[in-house]
């Protein structure tokens, strides 16, 4: 009974843990100055866990919870890790600011009764590397430097340097310079003693000047300003800079686009289009960037081609001395399809004649005839154009026969001038004579030919002859005589037609004036005037 009570307790304990649990340990820290922040660290057995972390003195380091500690004040706090049941504490250190000073400076005798100076430096911080030189006044009346110290691992706490054997006026520059890295620039005179006891040192003596540093730039300028270009153009951009309130010639400009994607920009400042859209042209020097503003379009489309312009009115175009008429013409494509939009360029090749102006409107100038033009996209298309001169006083044709209240009278001739109408039409000139009754005697014709005569009446109005009435008589006969009243201010056509095709003309008005010319033919002829006023 003993024995299995022995035999249950050993394999009871062979199922259990044999060794202690594993302890949680927290990494100490050190922050070298307030503001610098580190990760804190925390293992278990070995391995580096992530536990949730807490500062125990948030006036000298904060923690987040991840374990992000910053330094608040120079000091030491505690903070602490959990995981799980398991707590551990570590220790932040937070170092004060490095703080090095000249504790002590004293005129010193060594043994040997050499004259020198002591000066005890003090590296508070315990950081950080220093470099310390002596400065004297040479032969040439300059300071050089004859003394140099500098450390090459980081500086005790406290450190004594003494020096002897000044110059005979007794007089030393000394320069300190420190870092928490290795000094490399040249240090700046900052101190002068003199071993007699004086706080400085005689100034240097007036050096020739050196070569003066550039004036620093104030603005740039670039040229042309906003500009707008097509895809494909490009432009020269120049620059002006100017520092200390004049242009400068000599300094390097670099150019450069922020906008690359719609134009591209050589180094000697041409710029590309390449895209539509809105870019910037920057022109840089001595750190100043001067921006103008450039803008890229689409080309418009070429526009078709002009394959021939046509002036639609008449041919020719008639008119009166100071008379005005609209022209118009269509542009036309190749294959003959009008053009829409396109502007045309009127011109006349005589303008004693006539004139033309822009929207194609032309006025008669003098008697004669020219040529009109109509120009677009390269091609002209022409008309004649003929302006005539106002009826003249005394024009007339010879009216063989009498005149009177109850003559009769045959024609016999045609006329010997012409006028023209509203329309542009030529039509024979007019005669005129006083009212009365005009008899027409085809006596003399045969019988085997039909006569026609048409009476067309007409009145005038602003220099313009308007028709108001027509009649036409047919005669088959030998004899036909016809009679009819002829009233003042109308104008009268007479058309005779003998079949097959000879016609006679007359056109008369009233009132006018009688003149009596050379009879013809035995027969007393008689010529009518007539005046259009």
């Amino acid at each position: 009974m003993i024995a299995s009570a022995l035999l249950l307790s050993a394999l009871v304990a062979c199922d259990s843990p044999t060794g202690p649990d594993p302890e949680l340990r927290v990494v100490d820290l050190t922050l070298e100055a307030v503001g610098d922040a580190g990760r804190l660290q925390a293992r278990l057995d070995g391995a580096e866990v992530e536990p949730t972390w807490e500062s125990l003195d948030a006036t000298i380091v904060s923690v987040t919870a991840a374990g992000q500690a910053t330094a608040v004040a120079p000091g030491t706090a505690t903070v602490r890790a959990r995981l799980g049941d398991r707590t551990a504490e570590g220790t932040v250190t937070v170092l004060p600011p490095v703080d090095v000073r000249l504790s002590e400076l004293a005129v010193v005798t060594d043994p040997s009764g050499n004259r020198g100076m002591r000066m005890r430096i003090r590296n508070l911080g315990g950081r950080g590397y220093y470099r310390l030189e002596f400065w004297r006044i040479g032969a040439d009346g300059r300071h050089e430097r004859f003394l140099h110290y500098a450390s090459d691992a980081e500086a005790p706490v406290g450190l004594d340097i003494i020096h002897a054997n000044y110059l005979s006026d007794e007089t030393a520059d000394w320069v300190l310079a420190y870092s928490r890295e290795p000094l490399s620039q040249e240090p700046v005179r900052t101190s002068c003693v003199r071993l007699d006891g004086q706080p400085t040192c005689p100034p240097d003596p007036p050096q020739e000047p050196g070569p003066q540093e550039p004036a620093a730039v104030d603005s740039v300028f670039v040229s042309p300003g906003a500009a707008v270009l097509q895809i494909g153009q490009a432009i020269q951009y120049t620059a002006r800079v100017f520092a200390g309130g004049v242009e400068v010639m000599d300094r390097p400009v670099a150019w450069s686009t922020p906008s690359p994607n719609v134009i591209s920009l050589t180094p000697g400042g041409v710029a590309l289009a390449l895209a539509s859209g809105y870019g910037e042209v920057h022109a840089t020097a001595g750190g100043v960037t001067g921006a103008v503003g450039l803008t890229v379009m689409t080309p418009e489309p070429e526009p078709e081609p002009v394959g021939n312009v046509v002036i639609l009115t008449g041919w020719p175009i008639r008119l009166w001395v100071g008379q005005t008429r609209p022209l118009h013409a269509v542009v036309l494509n190749s294959q003959g399809l009008p053009l829409e939009g396109r502007t045309v360029t009127w011109a006349v090749a005589n303008p004693t004649i006539a004139r033309v102006d822009t929207a194609g409107v032309i006025a008669g100038v003098g008697h004669g005839t020219t040529v009109v033009s109509a120009t677009s996209g390269g091609k002209t298309g022409y008309a004649s154009a003929r302006s005539f001169a106002r009826p003249v006083d005394r024009a007339g044709f010879v009216f063989a026969g009498t005149l009177s209240d109850t003559s009769t009278s045959q024609i016999a001739t045609s006329v010997d001038t012409t006028w023209v109408d509203e329309h542009g039409v030529e039509h024979p000139a007019y005669i005129t004579f006083g009212a009365g009754h005009l008899g027409l005697d085809w006596s003399g014709a045969t019988s085997s030919y039909e006569q026609r005569l048409t009476l067309t009446t007409y009145i005038t109005e602003n220099y313009m002859v308007k028709k108001v009435a027509e009649t036409e008589y047919v005669d088959t006969g030998t004899v036909a005589v016809l009679y009819d009243l002829f009233t003042g201010d109308h104008i009268y056509e007479l058309r005779s037609t003998v079949t097959p095709g000879l016609v006679y003309l007359g056109r008369y008005s009233l009132p006018g004036e009688l003149a009596v010319t050379q009879p013809i033919g035995g027969i007393a002829a008689q010529k009518y005037y007539f005046d259009l006023e």
